[in-house]
């Protein structure tokens, strides 16, 4: 698929694919299709594929009149990454479980994180979320009896994906091998992420938020030995985590539709961090509003109105930081530092909300530069990961 890559027509397909979630004007979408040509599909397959949304979309479609227009391959496609990550699925949740079985015996409480909770319990079909790896939550002092249980499963670090700043480590499944980069294939690498603190700023500690505490306050053990935080801390937190991969133009369409299936649950609560909880909520109810049911409106009176009006106005494709660009696999080491860092004004305005433009330009570079700096006098240590 990558021989289609452009970057122009890859956008286009990001806004026509958040039309095919909406649905609202079939006819209109059918007109549009009718004009696609073979880089066209092909692309649209490849915006599916980046978004997360293959398996959603296998079980919605065919519900629709949109369905009959897909090319046969599409079609097929489709029913095959339903499959292969149901096939996943199920593996990741008996590997879940083995763990589980593990840390209860060692007294080790564990919070498992977004997939792996909104997955089983508020989506209508698990296998319709994809998941990437095993998102794991504990206490700084459980790190040493974590990783001899990891470890004890076979489990091996992974240094390269492991960040002691980002305080999560990675250890990759036993007999982990990339089989496919054209779907969630089950036989695909299941790494476990393991988190000790679930602390994040936007470009160096500018907008940084803190959940560990909250998720754990308010924790309660469930049936199968986990625990759980409640649902306005794990909506918050979803949020939270959907704005910041928009901020860094990684973001995906299936971060919006677990924000739109949480949003039944929710009640109205002041959140602790509302300029980072308000933008992918409120794209969530421009993209998904037949899904979406919360009520904004107070929200929306606690956030900084340059956060608004950002999050009103722009366009629902790879200008609100959905992915457009190619895999960090295919990307130059320097291009993803570009990504990363690259100044656009609605970037600015989310990360710098505080500022006035001048001096969120002027604080954005210094940021950039000491990174740079301290980046040039230290390496990373992985091996400091594994002390207590």
């Amino acid at each position: 698929m990558n021989a289609y890559y452009d970057h122009r027509r890859l956008n286009r397909m990001l806004g026509e694919l958040v039309s095919w979630l909406q649905l609202r004007e079939p006819e209109q979408l059918r007109q549009n299709m009718a004009a696609w040509d073979t880089a066209d599909w092909q692309t649209m397959q490849l915006a599916i594929l980046m978004q997360g949304v293959g398996p959603y979309l296998h079980v919605t479609l065919p519900e629709t009149a949109v369905y009959p227009q897909l090319p046969p391959f599409l079609q097929t496609w489709l029913a095959e990454q339903y499959d292969m990550n149901r096939q996943r699925l199920q593996r990741m949740r008996a590997e879940l479980a083995e763990i589980v079985q593990q840390t209860r015996q060692a007294g080790i409480p564990i919070m498992p994180l977004k997939g792996s909770i909104l997955a089983w319990q508020y989506y209508p079909q698990p296998w319709l979320r994809p998941m990437a790896d095993l998102d794991i939550l504990i206490r700084p002092a459980d790190r040493q009896g974590m990783i001899a249980i990891l470890q004890r499963l076979g489990y091996c670090f992974d240094p390269g994906d492991s960040n002691e700043h980002a305080q999560h480590m990675v250890f990759k499944n036993p007999g982990a091998a990339v089989v496919s980069l054209s779907g969630e294939h089950p036989d695909n690498p299941r790494p476990v992420e393991v988190h000790w603190a679930l602390r994040k700023g936007a470009w160096g500690d500018i907008s940084s938020c803190d959940f560990t505490e909250q998720m754990w306050a308010t924790a309660t053990e469930t049936a199968e030995g986990t625990w759980q935080p409640t649902v306005t801390v794990l909506a918050e937190y979803v949020a939270f985590h959907a704005s910041y991969h928009l901020l860094f133009r990684s973001g995906r369409l299936i971060h919006l539709l677990d924000l739109a299936l949480l949003s039944g649950e929710l009640r109205p609560f002041t959140p602790t961090y509302p300029n980072w909880m308000y933008p992918a909520l409120q794209l969530t109810a421009r993209a998904l509003p037949h899904l979406f049911h919360f009520d904004l409106t107070p929200l929306r009176a606690l956030t900084h109105p340059r956060v608004v009006a950002w999050a009103d106005d722009v366009p629902l494709d790879g200008r609100c930081g959905l992915s457009s660009a190619l895999p960090p696999h295919l990307v130059p080491r320097a291009r993803l530092h570009w990504n990363r860092w690259w100044p656009s004004v609605w970037r600015l305005r989310l990360g710098y909300y505080h500022l006035p433009l001048p001096l969120a330009y002027a604080q954005h570079f210094r940021e950039w530069g000491v990174r740079l700096w301290h980046k040039s006098r230290t390496r990373r240590q992985p091996e400091s990961l594994f002390r207590p």
